[in-house]
Parts: C-alpha cells; structure tokens; sequence
C-alpha cells in the first residue's frame, strides 16, 4: 500500500456489506468485537470519499486525509 500500488480486490462496497451482516450477527448473538466497527466505519469512510470501488487496501487513504499527509511513495 504504501508504494501506491493498490492491488485489485473485493471492493470497498462489498467488504461493507459482508461487515454489516457480521455485525448483525454479532448483536444477535450478544458478541461484542469493537474492531468490527472499526473496521466497518473505515469502510463507510471510504465509500464517503468516493473510493468505494476500490479494494480495501485504499483504505490507506482514510489515514492519509485524516492526517493530512500523503503515505505512499
């Protein structure tokens, strides 16, 4: 990720989808795994920035608006 090279993948759209019903789930069955929101929330992040058909290694550039600085080479 960091040299830029943001290899193909499931798409952000689909990684939220499939965190959205492993969070169903989780609340159904009383689990708690705070990482799984975490995750999902970046996701949705950067669906909102307009990087929802890219593969979740994008999710570097979350960190990088976030920050202001630009991580990659």
């Amino acid at each position: 990720m960091l040299s830029g090279h943001l290899e193909p993948g499931a798409r952000a759209t689909v990684r939220l989808k499939d965190l959205t019903y492993i969070a169903q789930s989780m609340e159904f069955l009383g689990i708690s795994l705070p990482v799984v929101d975490l995750v999902r929330d970046l996701h949705q992040n950067l669906i909102d920035v307009v990087y929802g058909d890219e593969n979740h290694s994008a999710i570097v550039r979350v960190f990088e608006m976030r920050a202001g600085v630009e991580a990659r080479g």
